[in-house]
């Protein structure tokens, strides 16, 4: 069953248990996800430590399956209802919460003209490195309330630690302090490059039961979930397939730096099957053509066929991992293929049923 505790955002520390009248949440690799709550103050709880268990970018809503976080969202709103009495929470997740809201400063916060560390610079490092490094220059600043209780497999996530992992390869970038970069937006044109990495912040509680974020990156598959569609009791059910053409285009072009003739661009295209489509991607004020061509490349990956998008449901006892296996079977179905069908786990919802709404995408397509 479902359960809810607080915690301290910096440190993940406990602070109370919470019953909720209501509840949604949700999460989603490669993106942020947002939930709602409402709450009756309990009799035992006063106004002073009502106002400072919930205080909004300080406290973290864990919601746990049996004890076992599944959903952890930092409190960004809070309301009271005089009609209803009960005070109402907007929440967040880590990466809209925090990354967002983050720069790439680093340690030293902005250094302004300064002619050394005045940017996060980046040298032939291979693309599913960059991710840590750039949490880590938004977790890291002049005074401690930038910390944040985020791990990588090999443990606490600090400048030794993010370095000594990066991976060669030959990704080269500098944000430099001036041009004002946030975490998120860093991250995100990461990740959008061909052969970029997904990532995901996965909470889960330390041997006392503090919170951690586990950062996830690259390859997030899990356990295989397998459900036989031909079953008379099935544990997928309401599922729906869509295919839709309306972002399709199978010709890209990545406008970067420059105005009039000398802006650049870079363009990447597939065999003429399907009538020509177009689309420009506008990349600022990138310079580099090896990385607008990398854009131009990811791109038509996304868009060059029309987006298939699975959803369905399932019960919170199956405990699919965020981007985990979905392996669905179908006989004699009239759209879907005799066989096994395998989909990646891209976000899924929950309130306070036991049932969790699953948004899925075909191995192997693009995120």
């Amino acid at each position: 069953m479902w359960s809810f505790m607080l915690h301290d955002l910096i440190t993940g520390a406990p602070i109370c248990p919470l019953e909720l009248d209501s509840n949604q949440m949700g999460r989603r690799i490669n993106d942020t996800d947002t939930g709602r709550s409402s709450f009756t103050i309990p009799s035992r709880m006063s106004r002073a430590q009502l106002l400072s268990t919930t205080q909004p970018r300080s406290r973290v809503l864990v919601k746990r399956w049996n004890g076992v976080p599944r959903y952890a969202h930092v409190i960004k709103t809070r309301t009271w209802d005089e009609r209803t009495q009960s005070v109402g929470l907007v929440h967040e997740d880590l990466r809209g919460a925090i990354t967002t809201r983050r720069t790439t400063f680093g340690s030293n916060g902005y250094s302004g003209n300064l002619d050394i560390n005045n940017g996060l610079v980046i040298t032939d490092t291979a693309l599913v490195s960059v991710p840590a490094l750039l949490f880590w220059a938004g977790s890291e600043g002049p005074t401690p309330n930038y910390d944040l209780p985020v791990y990588l497999p090999e443990g606490k996530l600090t400048n030794a630690l993010a370095h000594s992992l990066a991976l060669p390869g030959t990704y080269t970038k500098t944000w430099w302090d001036y041009d004002g970069k946030i975490v998120d937006t860093a991250m995100r044109e990461v990740q959008d490059l061909d052969g970029g990495p997904d990532v995901f912040y996965e909470p889960r509680y330390d041997a006392n039961g503090w919170l951690q974020w586990l950062m996830r990156i690259g390859d997030l598959s899990g356990a295989t979930a397998d459900f036989n569609m031909t079953a008379a009791k099935r544990k997928f059910f309401d599922g729906t397939w869509e295919e839709n053409d309306g972002n399709a285009a199978n010709v890209l072009y990545a406008f970067g730096n420059g105005s009039e003739r000398g802006k650049k661009v870079k363009t990447a295209q597939t065999s003429p099957t399907l009538p020509a489509a177009e689309r420009i991607v506008p990349y600022g004020d990138e310079e580099s053509d090896s990385i607008l061509q990398s854009h131009a490349n990811a791109d038509l990956a996304v868009w060059k066929n029309p987006t298939v998008q699975w959803n369905g449901s399932t019960f919170a006892e199956v405990g699919i991992r965020a981007g985990g296996t979905v392996r669905l079977y179908h006989k004699d179905h009239p759209v879907h293929a005799d066989g096994w069908t395998s989909l990646v786990l891209l976000g899924d919802s929950s309130d306070l049923t036991n049932q969790i709404p699953l948004s899925l995408q075909t191995i192997g397509a693009p995120g």
